[in-house]
C-alpha cells in the first residue's frame, strides 16, 4: 500500500515488502521528518528477499540452508566483534561456494593448506582476467580466505569484508541467473515464428482460393476462427498471468468455436448439448488465480446432503453404459 492508501498497483511502495528488525544490538533509523513519508525513507535501501534467510540463520546461530544464495545484511552484523563478523561471512561464503562447485565444472575444492602457507600470493591474485565463471568465483573466494588469514586483531578488516561480499555477490548473481533466468532471445524468436505462422496462414487462406469468410453462403470458414484463436493466443503470451489463467483462454475458444458451428452448420441440438456439457466441465473444478475460491460442481457433489444425487448420477451413468 502506498502513502495515500492505494494498493494493487505496480509502484515501488505497492510491490515492496519492508524488513523490520527489532532486537538488542540493532540500531534504529532516525527520521529527520519525524515519521512523515516513513515508507519512502525505509525503501531508500533495497535488499534481496533471499538475504533474510542467511541473516536470520546467523543471528539465531542455526545452520544456513545448503541452497541459500542470500547475502547477510551488513547493517545487522555491526554489533559483533570483527572476529565474529568475519567468521559469519566465512561461513556463508563457504556455503555459497559449495553451490558453485555443484554447478560449475571449473570450480574445484579449495586447498586451504596452500592458502595458509602462501596467503600473500592468493590475496593479491588478479581474478578479473579469468574467463570462466567457475574459476573466477574460485579465485575471489580464495582471495577472501587469504585476506582473512592475513588479518589481525589490530588491523582494519573492512577490506576482508569487502572481499567476502564481492565473492558472494558474484556467485549469488551468477547462480540465480543460471537457475531462474529466461532466455529472452529464444522467447522472442518463438513469438516471431508464431506471428509469422498466423500471418502466413491468413495470407494463404485469403489468396489461395479459400477466403477467410464465405460471404455468399453466410457461413464462416474454419480458417477465420483458427487465425483469430492463434492471433489472440500470441497476444496472450505477453501477459504475465498466462501461466495461471491459460485454461481460461481455451475455455473461451472452445465455446466460441461451438457457437460458430451452431450459427453456421446443422446439428443444432447436438451442438447445444456439447456446449452444455462443456459448461459443466468448466464449472466442475474452479481453478486459476481469480476463480479458485468460487463454488464449483465438485464441492456441491461432495457435500453430505447431496450424496443421494451422486448415487442417482452413478445409476444413470451405469444404465446408459449398459444400454449402449
Amino acid at each position: 500500500m502506498n502513502e495515500i492508501g492505494n494498493h494493487g498497483g505496480n509502484s515501488q511502495l505497492e510491490t515492496s515488502t519492508v524488513f523490520v528488525f527489532i532486537g538488542s544490538g540493532i540500531a534504529g533509523q532516525p527520521m529527520a521528518d519525524h515519521g512523515r513519508n516513513a515508507l519512502s525513507k525505509l525503501l531508500a535501501s533495497n535488499v534481496q528477499q533471499s538475504s533474510l534467510v542467511s541473516t536470520l540463520a546467523l543471528l539465531f546461530g542455526v545452520p544456513i540452508p545448503k541452497n541459500n544464495l542470500g547475502l547477510p545484511l551488513p547493517e545487522l552484523l555491526g554489533g559483533y566483534s570483527d572476529r565474529e563478523r568475519l567468521h559469519m561471512l566465512q561461513t556463508v561464503s563457504a556455503q555459497i561456494y559449495g553451490l558453485v562447485r555443484a554447478n560449475e565444472n571449473n570450480a574445484v575444492a579449495v586447498d586451504l593448506q596452500q592458502i595458509i602457507a602462501n596467503p600473500a600470493v592468493y590475496a593479491k591474485a588478479d581474478c578479473s582476467h579469468i574467463d570462466t565463471a567457475g574459476s573466477q568465483m574460485q579465485c575471489k573466494y580464495e582471495a577472501a580466505l587469504a585476506m582473512h588469514r592475513q588479518a589481525s586483531s589490530n588491523t582494519d578488516v573492512s577490506n576482508v569484508e569487502r572481499a567476502y561480499y564481492e565473492f558472494m555477490e558474484l556467485a549469488s548473481t551468477h547462480l540465480s541467473r543460471a537457475s531462474s533466468g529466461y532466455n529472452l532471445q529464444l522467447m522472442t524468436m518463438g513469438l516471431v515464428l508464431m506471428a509469422a505462422t498466423v500471418l502466413g496462414f491468413a495470407v494463404l487462406c485469403q489468396f489461395g482460393g479459400t477466403s477467410l469468410i464465405h460471404f455468399k453462403s453466410r457461413r464462416l470458414a474454419v480458417s477465420l476462427p483458427a487465425v483469430g484463436m492463434w492471433a489472440t493466443y500470441l497476444l496472450s503470451t505477453l501477459s504475465s498471468s498466462l501461466i495461471e489463467e491459460e485454461h481460461q483462454f481455451w475455455y473461451f475458444w472452445v465455446q466460441t468455436l461451438l457457437a460458430l458451428r451452431l450459427a453456421t452448420n446443422g446439428g443444432r441440438y447436438r451442438t447445444l448439448a456439447q456446449m452444455a456439457a462443456f459448461r459443466v466441465v468448466r464449472a466442475w473444478n474452479q481453478t486459476g488465480q481469480f476463480w479458485a475460491g468460487e463454488p464449483d460442481v465438485r464441492q456441491y457433489l461432495n457435500a453430505p446432503e447431496n450424496a443421494w444425487l451422486v448415487w442417482v448420477l452413478a445409476v444413470v451413468t451405469l444404465g446408459a453404459i449398459n444400454a449402449a
